[in-house]
């Protein structure tokens, strides 16, 4: 089975004009069954986009390992010999290799902060490869999980409200939004989901086996030998995309910026990327579409405020620098939200601040101009006329 067919197949239950959330899922299942780091994948929609059924349609395959909700126990647990049947949690059913699907990583960000903080350290470990538990019950045990776990998760939009949760694990996934519809998309996409109610299981079947038949036939390769050129701009797009997205404290009371980390460092997202240009090029996909593929992910995760006004300075005449209000209006965000954006985005670098009296005026800094046209990125192009008063 080609791509292309199983595309058809998928299309026959789901909207998806823009082949992007297949391409990337099934890109970062075979990413992770190549030898390396792990991929960790964030599926970012809205509810019902079709998200939860593109993770689902991976069910099938015996290497995955499906989550409802996370729990230190559920993923490491001692509790074998009270209880029959008991796998020990997860981790240890796994073994040294497995990829856990989850289809609603928005549970673990409403858990409570305690929680949520021992569930944040455990994942962030259990990526690096190794986890150590240790149980005080029972004159205390110690358990030990080590190998490579890959993790695909759907979670709403809500997330970019939980930056800290995100920045606390090290930002050790990559994001893919799912695409945006206009009004006659979203049309489209409640149609084929009247046609399937009353027929879910055999769409959830029809789909799990399809791409089961189609990972079958994929052989898994080696890390791909990239060339110097390709090397070089996965380089730079990571070092951007990273810039971008990283975190900056703010008191939770006031909302005053409290602590400015250095930024994040690339090699994380470099290697993820990496591994995601070789499981792309492994199910069929051409490289004109992973260069494509690839941006995107990479961009996606940068706050979607940011995103879009970086994107808008990067189109602004040069020598323009509206106020924060100016870019506010022009893009449909509230003012003190883009004033925030812009703080943090000016405390890593990625906008420059020219402050005249009380007036802050801002603008896109040469080596982002720079480096955004030399990787054939967007800009938005869309600007107000300036005021005197409002450009430097």
């Amino acid at each position: 089975m080609s791509f292309a067919d199983l595309l058809t197949v998928v299309r026959r239950y789901l909207y998806l004009p823009d082949p992007s959330p297949l391409e990337v899922v099934l890109g970062t299942v075979v990413g992770n069954r190549i030898d390396g780091d792990p991929v960790w994948l964030l599926l970012v929609g809205p509810p019902s986009s079709g998200k939860t059924e593109l993770l689902a349609g991976l069910s099938a395959l015996s290497d995955v390992y499906p989550v409802s909700t996370f729990t230190e126990a559920g993923l490491l647990s001692g509790g074998t010999s009270h209880r029959p049947g008991a796998t020990g949690g997860l981790l240890a059913e796994m073994g040294t290799f497995g990829i856990i699907v989850c289809k609603d990583f928005t549970s673990l960000l409403s858990e409570a902060p305690q929680t949520r903080s021992g569930l944040v350290a455990a994942l962030r470990e259990i990526y690096d490869g190794c986890w150590i538990r240790r149980l005080g019950a029972d004159g205390g045990r110690t358990l030990v999980w080590a190998g490579k776990c890959g993790l695909l998760a759907a979670v709403t939009e809500t997330i970019e409200r939980h930056s800290a949760v995100i920045g606390a694990m090290g930002e050790r996934f990559v994001w893919l939004r799912m695409p945006e519809l206009d009004d006659e998309g979203r049309l489209a996409q409640a149609r084929a989901s009247a046609a399937n109610v009353g027929r879910q299981a055999e769409m959830r079947a029809d789909l799990a086996q399809a791409i089961a038949g189609f990972l079958a036939e994929v052989t898994v390769p080696p890390v791909t030998a990239l060339s110097a050129d390709e090397r070089e701009a996965l380089v730079l797009l990571a070092d951007l995309a990273t810039r971008c997205r990283s975190v900056v404290e703010r008191d939770p009371r006031d909302r005053e910026i409290e602590l400015i980390p250095q930024p994040e460092a690339a090699s994380r997202m470099l290697a993820a990327l990496t591994q995601l240009v070789s499981g792309l090029l492994a199910i069929g996909i051409e490289r004109a579409e992973i260069g494509r593929l690839v941006l995107k992910v990479a961009l996606d995760g940068m706050p979607k405020a940011r995103r879009m006004i970086v994107e808008h300075l990067l189109g602004m005449p040069v020598g323009m620098a509206p106020r924060s209000s100016a870019i506010a209006d022009i893009l449909g965000l509230p003012t003190s939200a883009t004033t925030r954006a812009l703080e943090e985005l000016a405390a890593h670098g990625v906008v420059e601040r020219n402050a005249s009296g009380n007036v802050h005026c801002w603008s896109a800094p040469a080596w982002l101009t720079e480096r955004w046209t030399a990787l054939g990125l967007p800009t938005r192009g869309r600007f107000a006329p300036p005021s005197s008063e409002e450009s430097s």
